[in-house]
């Protein structure tokens, strides 16, 4: 949950022309996506395809270590963003994602952001 002056400030960003830009042009290519309670968003060295926008729900990072066990990175609350590193170096996952709860992400594809990126060398 935004703080009253983090509302304001994102209100003020999307006025501003370089990020009304990049909001509509996300806008357009926003998909929606459901993860079911146990479900994994996706796993460890898999592509980086798209980033995901948590919108509702509960979401944990992890790994598997060399002896089976899981080891947990932290927790994904609504509002925050999943998959960032991978959208803007390529490299393959760093973590695993599994829903803790039914949840409801945006997804934007890599392959739309691209040429955002190409206009905004800034976002990578």
């Amino acid at each position: 949950m935004l703080t009253p002056f983090q509302n304001r400030a994102l209100n003020a960003l999307v006025e501003s022309p370089f990020f009304r830009d990049f909001f509509e042009n996300c806008m357009r290519w926003v998909r929606r996506r459901s993860v079911r309670k146990g479900e994994i968003l996706f796993e460890k060295n898999q592509p980086s395809d798209a980033i995901f926008g948590l919108v509702s729900g509960q979401m944990k990072l992890y790994a598997t270590g060399a002896n089976g066990r899981q080891i947990s990175f932290g927790l994904v609350a609504p509002g925050e963003l999943i998959g960032v590193i991978g959208i803007s170096t390529g490299a393959p996952r760093h973590a695993s994602v599994v829903a803790l709860a039914h949840c409801e992400l945006a997804a934007l594809k890599r392959r739309d952001l691209e040429p955002l990126m190409e206009r905004h060398p800034a976002l990578r």
